[in-house]
This record gives structure tokens, C-alpha cells and sequence, in this order.
């Protein structure tokens, strides 16, 4: 189990509380970094979204980053061949843009926003 976490996030920090009260051993990976590629950017969006062979990156993307659209990437399609490298690229220039935190289990992952969400990949209820 890995969980993709930035510590200065109030969401990643909830959801590691979480798995941790779950007694869960996971492996915290801080994003930010992390040396980013396509391959791995591809990998994560298949766990995402599994069953697709091709997914718009704009769905693990913040798109309220002002660099969103300070690099005009609310201008790109994410369904075209050309725009969706463009977006990878630039999750991969600036790794802020990757939505967080990520939660990933057994070949699947998700966003855990909110925090609890991570929760439906363990298949436990949150009882608090």
C-alpha cells in the first residue's frame, strides 16, 4: 500500500491519520519529490481508472493550481492523443499540479478527496 502525501496538506494528513488508525503499514511517498514520468504518470491514471486504455489525465490533475492556467492548460483536451502528452508534461514539470493525496492498493488506486474515500479500496466502514 502506498499513499502519494504532501505533509503541508491538511487532506493527506487526515488520510494518513486514517490509515493509521487503521493500523495499516503504508509506504508514504511525499509527491513532490518524487522524479515524475509518463510511464509512471500512465501507470497511475490505469490504477485510477482501471478497465480504460486510455485516461484523461485531467481527472488526477488540481486544476484550481494557478499554474493550471498559467500554462493555458485549461485550454488542452484531455481526450486528444496530442493535449493529454501536453498535461502529463506538465504534471511532470510541476508536480503540484497531481492531485492529492493518492491512495494505491493492490494494482488500483484512488483520490482521496475527501480523506474517507480512501476507504472504499480497504472495503472498510468508516465507524467513527
Amino acid at each position: 500500500m502506498e499513499l502519494m502525501y504532501n505533509p503541508e496538506c491538511g487532506t493527506c494528513r487526515g488520510a494518513l491519520c486514517l490509515l493509521n488508525e487503521k493500523h495499516l503499514d503504508v509506504r508514504v511517498v511525499e509527491y513532490l519529490k518524487e522524479t515524475w514520468t509518463r510511464e509512471k504518470l500512465e501507470e497511475l491514471l490505469r490504477m485510477l481508472e482501471p478497465g480504460k486504455d486510455v485516461v484523461n489525465p485531467l481527472i488526477m490533475m488540481r486544476t484550481r493550481e494557478s499554474a493550471f492556467t498559467e500554462m493555458k492548460l485549461d485550454q488542452l483536451n484531455g481526450e486528444d492523443p496530442e493535449d493529454r502528452l501536453k498535461l502529463l508534461d506538465a504534471m511532470i514539470q510541476v508536480p503540484r499540479l497531481i492531485q492529492r493525496p493518492i491512495f494505491v492498493k493492490d494494482g488500483r488506486a484512488i483520490i482521496g478527496r475527501p480523506a474517507d474515500r480512501l476507504l472504499e479500496l480497504l472495503k472498510v466502514e468508516n465507524r467513527s
